[in-house]
C-alpha cells in the first residue's frame, strides 16, 4: 500500500499560518523576535554592501511595521480560509 505522507512544504506552510494566527503572548514575542532578526539581517547585509546608516535606519523603521502587518494578515487569511 502506498505511503501518503503530507507534502512537507504544505505542512510547513500550514504550521506557519497557524503560528501567525496564534494570539498568545508567547507567539507574539516569537514573531517580534523573528521580525527583528530578519530586519536586522537585512540591515547588516545592506550596510556591508555600502548602504548609508540613515538608509539602514529607514529599513528598520519601515520594515518592522510592514512585517508585523504581513504576519497578521497571513494569520487572518489562513484562519478564515481554513
Amino acid at each position: 500500500m502506498a505511503d501518503h505522507k503530507k507534502n512537507p512544504i504544505r505542512s510547513a506552510s500550514e504550521k506557519f499560518v497557524a503560528w501567525c494566527a496564534d494570539k498568545s503572548d508567547a507567539a507574539r514575542v516569537e514573531r517580534t523576535v523573528a521580525e527583528a532578526v530578519v530586519i536586522g539581517t537585512m540591515d547588516f547585509v545592506a550596510t556591508i554592501n555600502g548602504l548609508p546608516p540613515w538608509a539602514s535606519a529607514l529599513i528598520t523603521l519601515i520594515g518592522m511595521p510592514v512585517a508585523t502587518i504581513f504576519l497578521s494578515e497571513v494569520g487572518k487569511r489562513g484562519v478564515s480560509n481554513g
